[in-house]
């Protein structure tokens, strides 16, 4: 075997590893904060915060679908198929395209209806496998976003 075979065979056996290595780490197990665990004596899977701390309270307003207009869902449909068709699938199943190459399939975003505060703080800084999108999203297209999964959430099957 010359050289160029051996340097071939080195790089497929180190890439072989890295994606061990990859995998393991991208599917490790995790609690969220809202989920119950058993590490904590209490059964939460997230300490509380000590006394007298205070969550920082979101200035701007929820969105409200009854309130939402046309355009702003219309923008928020946009972007969804920009950012968010990829993994979610049109309907947002967590059946899209990447999954179907392979990816991790992501929670169906229908499943249980957060919070717009909750679906927010995901769209801007991830969750899980998902990156967070805040140098991409602005927070008014994050909100847009919200009033597409509002809208897509009543229209009927």
């Amino acid at each position: 075997m010359n050289r160029s075979g051996i340097m071939l065979l080195m790089w497929a056996l180190a890439g072989a590893g890295c994606e061990r290595v990859t995998r393991d780490m991208a599917e490790q197990p995790r609690v969220d904060a809202d989920q119950p665990s058993a590490f904590f004596g209490n059964g939460a899977g997230a300490r509380r915060a000590p006394a007298g701390i205070m969550a920082m309270p979101d200035p701007s307003p929820a969105v409200d679908p009854a309130r939402a207009g046309h355009a702003l869902v219309a923008r928020g449909g946009e972007r969804y198929a920009i950012y968010c068709l990829p993994c979610h699938g049109a309907l947002g199943k967590g059946n899209g395209e990447v999954v179907r190459r392979g990816f991790p399939a992501p929670p169906v975003l229908h499943a249980r209806a957060p919070l717009d505060d909750a679906w927010l703080a995901v769209i801007r800084g991830g969750r899980g496998r998902m990156n967070g999108f805040a140098d991409r999203i602005t927070e008014s297209d994050a909100r847009a976003i919200v009033a597409y999964l509002h809208a897509a959430s009543e229209a009927p099957p």
